[in-house]
């Protein structure tokens, strides 16, 4: 997927036998071939004690963007924005889908599905596409840290992925979040040139907190990337079906905490000089965009 050639040796801790020492990979994605058995296996995540259930990966302690190349934790990494438009970039670039949900169309899950998602990996591909954009977020954050992060716009610029802002939301707290999420879904589904999109693109930012919120219209699936890491835990990836909107969000608020915080939602694209995209509002109030922009 990633040429050896394109980056240097990459050096990322491993724990065996309780004593942590340093491996060598060429590409992110001999990494994920090397701890294959250990990475993304998936739990059921409830939300308020509801029976409706997401998919939700927890990732590696040294899966995140405070502990990829490093031994400890020991300067906080502010990449975020920066990690979520070059994986956005990576996966339009690559045609990297989400996986299948093994939900039927109702949401409802039979044991026989349950018990087989438990095992259920995060495919490679996706693995090799999250480790590379966060070594090249990283990358950009060391030549310009910064306590306060960086904002979409400027994430984007820094990164020269070719990625833009299409339209920006309207600042809201936590109880808008769905509907703002409802309200772009629905529109894109009605619009006839962006309900044949494989894939949509949103930054959803909090403070100096970032997530790349992923959708699917084709199969109706929604997902977000955390590539922050959470006390032991390393990033994390939760994924459902679009019925299960409602608790996704939830879902986005409680893992940003952002339950009193303010928000916006950024769309991105890739921008070509001859696919036109139109831009309706997908967010009430929300800036404009006459450019141009590539439909996948």
């Amino acid at each position: 997927m990633f040429s050896s050639t394109s980056t240097s040796m990459i050096t990322i801790p491993q724990l065996n036998d309780d004593q942590w020492e340093d491996v060598e990979f060429e590409t992110p994605d001999q990494f994920v071939e090397h701890n294959r058995e250990k990475l993304g296996i998936p739990a059921f995540l409830r939300i308020n004690e509801c029976r409706k259930r997401i998919l939700h990966w927890i990732l590696p302690t040294n899966l995140s963007q405070d502990s990829l190349l490093k031994r400890e934790r020991v300067n906080k990494s502010r990449a975020c924005a920066l990690i979520c438009v070059k994986l956005a970039e990576y996966l339009m670039q690559f045609g990297i889908m989400l996986p299948e949900i093994l939900f039927n169309k109702k949401g409802k899950n039979t044991e026989e599905k349950i018990f087989n998602i438990m095992g259920y990996p995060l495919p490679p591909r996706f693995l090799n596409a999250y480790v590379k954009a966060i070594v090249d977020g990283n990358k950009v954050y060391n030549k310009r840290p910064t306590e306060s992060g960086f904002g979409v716009e400027e994430a984007l610029t820094l990164m020269g992925s070719g990625m833009v802002l299409v339209q920006r939301s309207k600042r809201a707290y936590a109880g808008k979040l769905h509907g703002y999420m409802r309200q772009a879904i629905d529109i894109i589904h009605k619009d006839e040139k962006l309900s044949r999109l494989k894939q949509v693109f949103f930054l959803l930012g909090s403070v100096s907190h970032c997530i790349l919120v992923i959708y699917q219209p084709w199969n109706k699936t929604i997902a977000y990337v955390d590539s922050s890491g959470h006390h032991d835990d390393g990033g994390t990836f939760v994924m459902c079906r679009e019925s299960q909107l409602v608790y996704f969000c939830r879902a986005m608020i409680l893992r940003m905490h952002m339950q009193r915080d303010s928000f916006c939602l950024y769309w991105i694209a890739r921008k070509e000089k001859d696919s036109i995209l139109p831009t309706p509002l997908l967010f009430s109030l929300a800036k404009k965009s006459s450019r141009q922009y590539v439909i996948n």
